[in-house]
């Protein structure tokens, strides 16, 4: 089983914008970003597609051959509560620095914390996996983190070690149990 993450392409929000699960513009590059996300990619006309709902995510998705496409909130990215929009200096440095401490556990205010991303997100890997369908994700950098943190047992805290650029592709082998993380941020 094939299974090809996709981060959306780049955006057109102001710079260190924490903008998580709103549903912001793309940038003018998404034509030019999108081919060559088409290029790098097998003929994928017999995939399912999973995308978050999100219209980042939606956009591509339409753009991709495949035989179906789903929306999954599941896939949305982490939910920064009263932080969306606001850049993260006007966040508070307070603020900030409670929930850097331990942004596994820590609720962003008014949002969730890492952890809860993760379960949700595994949760649908979950379910997506046992339909045993090559796949296409649509999704967000903080879903992506969280999906490679999971396939390569790494703690969640180390997770974003990982650099997972807009509108790279990552992709995972299943055979049976066994995982492969054959590349990341292609």
């Amino acid at each position: 089983m094939e299974i090809y993450l996709i981060r959306h392409t780049k955006v057109d929000v102001p710079s260190n914008t924490c903008y998580g699960q709103s549903d912001v513009s793309l940038a003018d590059s998404f034509v030019q970003e999108t081919q060559s996300i088409l290029e790098k990619l097998p003929n994928t006309e017999h995939f399912i597609c999973y995308t978050s709902p999100l219209t980042r995510c939606k956009s591509l998705a339409g753009k991709i051959r495949v035989r179906e496409i789903k929306m999954e909130p599941r896939l949305m990215e982490l939910n920064f509560g009263d932080w969306e929009l606001k850049t993260w200096k006007n966040i508070g440095k307070e603020s900030f620095d409670l929930w850097h401490e331990d942004f596994v556990n820590n609720k962003v205010p008014g949002g969730e914390s890492y952890f809860e991303l993760y379960t949700r997100v595994k949760s649908f890997w979950k379910e997506m996996i046992s339909k045993k369908e090559d796949t296409i994700l649509i999704t967000h950098g903080g879903v992506i983190h969280a999906l490679l943190a999971h396939s390569l047992g790494l703690a969640l805290e180390n997770s974003f070690r990982l650099k997972i650029d807009y509108g790279s592709i990552t992709k995972i082998i299943l055979n049976g149990e066994f995982v492969n993380v054959e590349y990341v941020n292609r």
